[in-house]
């Protein structure tokens, strides 16, 4: 049994030598929360955190409800549509206006920087989407709200998931990660050339390895490495800046001086419990009524064997009073316990958003059902939103910037006058809540001073915001204000001439 404070950071970490001793000393922590999660899967979906030790052939024993396996689908389905919205970017880059007020940026600069901030917005959504990032995150999700943690892993190609059981984390006591450590067993025949020379130094027989990976915040900056065998890994060593950490070790929920979040499941695992007590009884009280048993007065001249024997619609000897079918009786008790599983299903539905803002099975979802969803998770999960969007969202879009630009595919973006941004709860649509403000100003101010506000509006600005908000690009679309004036220009020149047309004319005919 664990003693001491838990939640302590062990003393004298870095004086581990190896990788695999600093993994073992920090796994010790983690014992506790792993049990949660394999409790916490036996009830809902047992293979999304099986036991130590199973593998593709392990049987899992099946509940007897779904309540549990439908909650954390379903709940996690919600999440990823909300926090990776299909119709509209999730973050925002914005422009510091102390910047550029500093930097003297005028309007018409401020105009076409707010346009590349948008394309670069929609660049990094595709760029996410190419990733395959959509799958990783929903399966991420699902670990989050069973075991209440999991790491995802943003490389080169892909995203990857890590398990409770699959990495150790230490935080400080505000819940900042201080280091990270990952495990993972692969066949030799698939590692990198310098992860399968480090492990044949020490045993050239091995067809598995361990590689462990270290990252740790160091003088404002992550270090990472990988150690196998016991030993490192050679050009394994890198390091990253602090916000372009590709590792995000999420939480449901945050708990100061814990190293480990705890899960959903883990919430309700009482009323989850229940309901799979009394389902199995019920459906082995209803498996009992449903067998078909005759009872025969054996003082009476009914021949059993010809009960059996003769065919449908055939005659026999004997007494209808001597047989009797046997019954179970329990129809009272079988609706208490009914009653009983109704209410439970209602609170774990309630619990699980089961019933509540179903989005279409459509191909466009619309921007006020996400808004909807969006809403629902924030006032019934207690600002579960809001820490994914801190945890989760923002080191995404830092992450991916910085694998954009690694790549060559966008240049250095000024950090002190442009900053990605996050915006949670209900507004967290993104550019798509500016729209519905733009048109809300313009429809309040034509209710309150009539036409005469459309006076005060410039048109051209108002088209160009709106349609970065949209995310349209607007070349060739919206008229600039010089095509705007030459045009103006060219229409009253055409007037002139055809007002002194006629006099040109009548004056020529008189001089003839």
């Amino acid at each position: 049994m664990q003693t001491g404070n838990p939640y302590t950071a062990p003393m004298g970490l870095d004086e581990v030598r190896t990788l695999a001793g600093q993994y073992k000393q920090l796994e010790t922590y983690r014992t506790v929360y792993t049990q949660r999660a394999e409790a916490a899967a036996q009830i809902t979906i047992p293979h999304l955190f099986p036991e130590t030790g199973a593998n593709y052939a392990t049987e899992f024993d099946t509940p007897y409800q779904s309540i549990g396996a439908n909650g954390v689908n379903g709940l996690s389905a919600k999440l990823l549509l909300a926090l990776l919205p299909p119709n509209a970017p999730f973050f925002r880059l914005l422009i510091n206006e102390v910047e550029a007020t500093k930097e003297g940026v005028d309007a018409a600069t401020r105009e076409e920087l707010d346009k590349a901030l948008a394309n670069l917005e929609r660049e990094v959504l595709k760029e996410i989407e190419v990733m395959g990032f959509r799958n990783t995150l929903y399966a991420a999700l699902r670990q989050l709200v069973l075991s209440g943690n999991v790491l995802i892993h943003i490389n080169e190609d892909n995203a990857r998931v890590f398990t409770l059981r699959d990495y150790v984390v230490e935080r400080d006591a505000r819940g900042n990660v201080l280091r990270i450590i990952t495990c993972e067993a692969l066949d030799i025949a698939v590692v990198s050339d310098e992860v399968r020379a480090t492990a044949l130094q020490k045993d050239q027989y091995c067809k598995e390895v361990k590689i462990f990976t270290l990252t740790k915040l160091e003088d404002g900056k992550w270090i990472t490495y990988q150690e196998v065998n016991d030993a490192e890994v050679d050009g394994s060593r890198g390091s990253y800046k602090k916000k372009e950490l590709p590792y995000m070790a999420l939480r449901w929920a945050k708990m100061d001086g814990e190293h480990y979040g705890r899960g959903y499941i883990e919430e309700y695992i009482g009323d989850l419990n229940s309901a799979e007590g009394l389902s199995k009884a019920i459906l082995e009280a209803a498996t009992a009524s449903a067998r078909v048993i005759f009872l025969v007065n054996p003082n009476s001249q009914t021949n059993i064997r010809d009960l059996t024997e003769i065919p449908n619609g055939g005659f026999a000897s004997g007494n209808a009073e001597a047989v009797q079918a046997l019954q179970v009786g329990k129809q009272a008790d079988m609706s208490v316990a009914m009653q009983v599983l109704n209410g439970l299903k209602e609170r774990l539905s309630q619990a699980f958003l089961a019933g509540a803002s179903n989005v279409r099975q459509a191909e466009r979802v619309t921007a006020a059902e996400i808004r909807m969803i969006t809403q629902e998770l924030e006032s019934t999960l207690g600002g579960l939103y809001s820490i994914l969007a801190t945890e989760l969202q923002l080191p995404l879009v830092s992450v991916m910037l910085a694998k954009m630009k690694k790549d060559g595919k966008i240049g250095d973006l000024p950090q002190e006058l442009v900053q990605p941004a996050i915006v949670t709860g209900v507004d967290a649509l993104g550019r798509g809540n500016d729209v519905q403000k733009l048109d809300e100003l313009l429809a309040g101010s034509l209710q309150m001073f009539g036409e005469q506000a459309l006076s005060m509006v410039h048109v051209g600005e108002y088209l160009s915001r709106k349609a970065s908000a949209l995310g349209i690009q607007t070349e060739g679309l919206i008229k600039t204000s010089e095509e705007v004036s030459n045009e103006k220009n060219q229409m009253a020149l055409q007037e002139t001439a055809q007002a002194v047309a006629p006099q040109v004319v009548g004056g020529m005919a008189q001089q003839q």
